[in-house]
């Protein structure tokens, strides 16, 4: 399904129109078009028309990152949004916990990500900072879940706000990520290799029927992460209680 946010659609048989630009390069598999790709025709289309996937990705077309070994007895889920405040209390309160699970192999992380307040407050923060993940994956298991920790650390606030749509925020914030800061993750990151990667990853949140985010699945058993009243419940003992009893 195309994405219809703040920044216009692609669409249409003979040309894809975004922010009204036409491409002309036939329909594209992307959900939106990043606002530092508009304007720039032929940049568009060469973009739009070449999906790169990145280091540890599994699932359908390899839309899905992960952390851990895939051979591992379980599997954890877990679903997030990158904009989203009850998402990044949720993983400064679990994540350390989810990530000893998969570093004493116990369990696969998944990650997927929604864009719901790209398409509604505005902006692309979301799947910029998808991508930018993606980038992170490439360098190693311990550079995207240490970058995953440190983007929720400094996600921006208000969300309208949008900082994570800006390059050199997503940069900024690599910095406290050992091993992460290179030419080759700049590169991806300023010259957006993985936009059209996450905008399809971000796609595939609505098959899992979820109304939001944060939430986790532990072996396709939803484990609650939110209070009946909507508040974030951010007790790893609590949590691991739930997936060993």
């Amino acid at each position: 399904m195309l994405r219809q946010g703040w920044l216009g659609v692609v669409r249409g048989a003979f040309g894809d129109v975004a922010d009204g630009v036409v491409c002309g390069c036939g329909p594209v598999p992307l959900r939106r078009l990043p606002a530092a790709l508009s304007g720039q025709n032929a940049a568009v289309c060469a973009k739009l028309k070449t999906m790169t996937t990145p280091a540890h990705t599994t699932g359908s077309d390899g839309k899905t990152l992960y952390y851990g070994d895939l051979s591992a007895p379980h599997e954890l889920q877990v679903f997030l949004e990158m904009r989203d405040r009850a998402s990044a209390r949720m993983a400064k309160a679990l994540l350390g916990t989810i990530k000893q699970l998969a570093d004493d192999g116990k369990a696969v992380v998944k990650f997927h990500f929604a864009g719901a307040i790209d398409d509604s407050v505005g902006g692309d923060g979301d799947q910029q900072a998808v991508a930018a993940l993606a980038a992170a994956s490439d360098a190693g298991q311990a550079q995207l879940i240490g970058y995953l920790a440190a983007l929720f650390d400094n996600q921006p606030f208000p969300p309208g706000e949008d900082k994570f749509s800006d390059a050199s925020v997503l940069l900024s914030v690599a910095n406290g990520v050992d091993g992460l800061r290179s030419s080759d993750f700049d590169q991806k990151v300023s010259g957006h290799t993985y936009v059209t990667w996450a905008g399809e990853s971000i796609s595939t949140f609505e098959t899992f029927g979820l109304p939001g985010t944060p939430a986790v699945w532990y072996d396709k058993e939803n484990i609650p992460v939110v209070t009946v009243e909507g508040e974030v419940d951010t007790d790893p003992q609590k949590f691991l209680s739930q997936i060993t009893s």
